[in-house]
């Protein structure tokens, strides 16, 4: 008898160690799961995105493969992006330059932004932080946080045409004094989005668990890729109730590059951007704030 949607299924389980893990990952794809309230099938949705990665994989690999000059090593996502950097620090640290991007919009990216200029800020870091989305959520935050704390000696804002961003970004760098820039960008992959990968020493790319954010991922693992970006995910807002589901994604993300960690939906953040502060400074022992720590100290220690 045919099996209803409805019905149970019985699977076995791996476990994978992730950030936030470790997760279960059910061995169960030639089966059907339960459909969702929109009527897909996860399953369909995590085996049709295994296939776009690996095909752009391929095709990537085939265009490099294609212009790369006999006898010599073209290098992909090594050392490549730390080109352009110049020491910051007398320990001989490069400037650290964190872009936010991704091609879909309302998956966080500003939110995360805040948080993390306030949590780099707080370690000691020198932050520098620059809004180039139009949408200006990020640069909101950030006035309403001079109106609560004044001017910070260790957290700027600073306004940015797209146009001056590689004239900013080489003058902070010769400026010498700032060790981490962290830019927001356009829910959309333009010209400017492209400027500031450019500059970029790590590209995080927030997503939801949600199959239409899956699917929308594609185009930006090409172009990153294609720009020869160093870059990781951030699994985003989260829903507790739904661990197989975040398994679920969390598995489709590392088949396409490195997970920097899983955040999960909570009151905290809308907060903090209402607020003008992070989540680390909210609740400094919340949930939230061990997330948002977990993710910069994952960020410290890639440069």
């Amino acid at each position: 008898m045919a099996r209803t949607p409805c019905q149970p299924l019985r699977c076995s389980y791996d476990h994978v160690e992730a950030p936030g893990g470790p997760f279960r990952i059910g061995r169960h794809l030639p089966c059907r799961r339960p459909q969702t309230a929109t009527g897909e099938l996860p399953t369909r949705v995590f085996a049709w995105m295994r296939d776009c990665v690996d095909a752009g994989s391929r095709s990537f690999a085939a265009s490099r493969h294609s212009s790369r000059q006999p006898g010599r090593r073209t290098p992909f996502c090594g050392m490549t992006w730390l080109r352009g950097c110049v020491t910051t620090r007398s320990e001989g640290r490069p400037m650290r330059t964190v872009v936010l991007a991704s091609q879909k919009g309302g998956v966080g990216k500003s939110t995360l932004a805040a948080s993390l200029a306030a949590c780099a800020a707080s370690d000691g870091e020198m932050v520098v932080a620059v809004d180039l989305d139009p949408q200006g959520s990020f640069a909101e935050w950030g006035r309403l946080r001079q109106a609560e704390r004044g001017v910070e000696s260790n957290l700027r804002f600073r306004v940015v045409r797209p146009a001056d961003l590689s004239d900013f970004h080489r003058r902070v760098m010769e400026h010498g004094a700032t060790t981490t820039l962290l830019i927001d960008t356009a829910g959309t992959f333009d010209s400017t989005v492209d400027q500031a990968l450019r500059h970029s020493t790590l590209c995080l790319v927030p997503t939801r668990a949600s199959a239409p954010d899956l699917k929308a991922l594609r185009p930006t693992i090409e172009r990153l890729r294609f720009l020869e970006r160093k870059f990781a995910f951030v699994l985003n807002g989260v829903d507790s109730r739904s661990p197989g589901r975040t398994a679920d994604a969390l598995a489709v993300l590392k088949a396409a590059g490195d997970v920097a960690s899983v955040i999960t939906q909570r009151a905290a953040f809308a907060d903090s951007m209402a607020s003008g502060f992070g989540v680390t400074e909210l609740d400094a022992r919340g949930a939230a704030a061990s997330e948002v720590n977990g993710l910069w100290s994952w960020l410290k220690g890639r440069g």
